[in-house]
């Protein structure tokens, strides 16, 4: 019942104030009124101090709560998506390694690729000057060939 009482004396000041701004233009004058219209109602400079030390306390006290609930928050939504942030990171990372292993793996075929075409272009130079001397060996036996066929037949 106090603390109503309490809350009721400093919330009809704040009120007794408000509904004086527009008609008392001094700060002090509508202080002194206020309270004069609250003391006739058996309010004390002291109850009202004890009110709004009261409202103090509840202020502080709900600071506290809110700050019990922004660290709270702030770990739960902060630190959890931080800690989201360095797993992306390692995954990213590794995903990189492996990325540069790939790479690697894909040059040294494509050097082995190179190597073996070199390859195949000197074997088959090699076969086609095989070919070449053959045929021109061939043609030189079968024109002599041919030449003793037809000096045969013509002379004999």
């Amino acid at each position: 019942m106090l603390k109503i009482l309490k809350v009721q004396t400093n919330l009809e000041f704040k009120r007794s104030l408000k509904s004086l701004e527009s008609v008392i233009e001094e700060e002090e004058t509508r202080f002194k009124s206020s309270f004069a219209v609250l003391q006739s109602a058996g309010i004390t400079k002291n109850s009202l101090l004890s009110s709004g030390k009261h409202y103090l306390g509840v202020l502080d006290n709900e600071k506290k709560k809110f700050e019990k609930t922004f660290k709270e928050q702030q770990s739960k939504q902060v630190k959890q998506k931080d800690a989201k942030i360095h797993q992306l990171q390692a995954g990213i990372n590794k995903r990189k390694e492996h990325l540069q292993k790939l790479i690697s793996e894909i040059e040294s075929m494509e050097k082995s690729m190179e190597t073996s075409r070199k390859e195949i272009n000197k074997a088959a130079s090699k076969v086609q000057l095989t070919k070449d001397q053959f045929m021109a060996s061939f043609g030189q036996i079968k024109g002599q060939i041919q030449s003793d066929f037809d000096k045969i037949n013509r002379y004999l």
